[in-house]
């Protein structure tokens, strides 16, 4: 989906791009705040108000991601990118074998692909939980 200033938004293609946007600008503002949180000193106010936030942040995320989650749209798996098992994708992410800028991944079955993407920051930075449903993840390198 490209963002085109000039197409009427619509009920259905703003809820598109909220999805699509939305979720990526609430990532980028919870790094952000992160590494403006160790600008302040421990005992400074701002400081507590910045966490709050990001944690309000952080909620919203995991929120959305759980909404996602409960409902994705499965194709077959494509002859390209790595399927491996999630445990095994995990393990990799938390070691530092993949980090956001190598690529990122699609949560699947072991038969099918979602439209959910995942990131390796949605592990170690936003502590992300993982459907039930899925058991892999197909790997894309950038």
């Amino acid at each position: 989906m490209k963002f085109d200033m000039n197409k009427k938004i619509t009920p259905k293609r703003g809820i598109q791009l909220q999805r699509r946007y939305g979720i990526s600008l609430m990532r980028s503002s919870a790094f952000l705040l992160n590494d403006y949180i160790k600008t302040f000193k421990e005992d400074d106010y701002n400081r507590y108000s910045v966490e709050s936030t990001l944690r309000g942040l952080l909620s919203q995320i995991q929120f959305e991601w759980e909404q996602d989650c409960k409902k994705p749209v499965l194709k077959p798996i494509p002859d390209y990118g790595d399927e491996m098992v999630v445990s095994e994708w995990v393990k990799i992410v938390e070691t530092g074998g993949f980090i956001d800028y190598d690529g990122h991944g699609s949560l699947a079955t072991n038969k099918f692909k979602s439209d959910i993407v995942i990131h390796p920051s949605d592990i170690t930075f936003f502590k992300l939980k993982l459907p039930s449903w899925a058991t892999h993840v197909v790997w894309f390198n950038r």
